[in-house]
């Protein structure tokens, strides 16, 4: 059996929306991907693309696209540390500020004191290439 780990949060483009779109569609399919799974298909890009065909829409301020993502996989807390890392290589290589990832865990057995895990990061310029510039917060990383 197992149970459900749902994975969902956002990513920050204040640049290139295009790079990040270009990005994002380079990540392979669900069926290509390794575990833990990154697949492009977990990512909502149409507000992204519409960003980059038409210019500003409502839900772009700024020159701010947020690009979210979700998806729903089996007991991904094991592999959880290595699926972070996947993330911040993906979005530290686009023009972003900000990442945000949401962990829900549905376990079957109800002594399990915490079911939702937060992690962010900022970073104050999206010109900037230093990783020591990034300021992460949030839950565990490894359970």
């Amino acid at each position: 059996m197992g149970f459900v780990s749902i994975v969902s949060g956002y990513i920050k483009v204040e640049g290139d929306v295009r790079a990040a779109v270009e990005r994002i569609e380079a990540l392979p399919t669900y069926g290509e991907d390794e575990w833990p799974f990154l697949p492009r298909e977990a990512f909502g890009l149409e507000i992204a693309k519409t960003v980059i065909q038409k210019g500003q829409i409502s839900v772009s301020y700024k020159g701010e696209c947020i690009i979210s993502f979700g998806m729903s996989v089996k007991e991904i807390e094991g592999d959880w540390e290595v699926w972070l890392q996947k993330f911040e290589t993906l979005f530290k290589s686009m023009d972003v500020t900000e990442a945000f990832v949401a962990l829900w865990i549905t376990c079957m057995a109800p002594s399990d004191s915490r079911d939702r895990f937060l992690y962010t990061w900022r970073c104050d310029s999206w010109r900037s290439s230093d990783p020591d510039k990034w300021k992460f917060t949030g839950d565990p990383r490894s359970f």
